[in-house]
């Protein structure tokens, strides 16, 4: 966080990594989605400059609750924390 209050992530997948920007009010908001969840759908503007990706965040959501609304929570099944009972 820096000292305006702006917060600055780096989410990584298999394809490479992309930098998230939470402004003060968007980090109010997704704070907890934040610190809750380690696997995260980001809705937001992306910006491209060079060869650095950025999405500016709107919103944050686990990705299992996401996955549920479409039918794909079977692609999170091999993670052992996602599993269903």
């Amino acid at each position: 966080m820096t000292a305006k209050g702006t917060v600055f992530l780096a989410l990584e997948d298999e394809t490479g990594m992309v930098n998230v920007t939470l402004w003060p009010d968007a980090w109010a908001r997704l704070r907890g989605v934040l610190r809750r969840h380690a696997l995260l759908y980001v809705d937001g503007m992306l910006q491209r400059e060079a060869n650095v990706v950025n999405v500016i965040a709107r919103d944050i959501k686990p990705l299992p609750d996401v996955a549920d609304t479409v039918g794909g929570l079977a692609l999170l099944e091999g993670l052992p924390r996602y599993r269903r009972s």
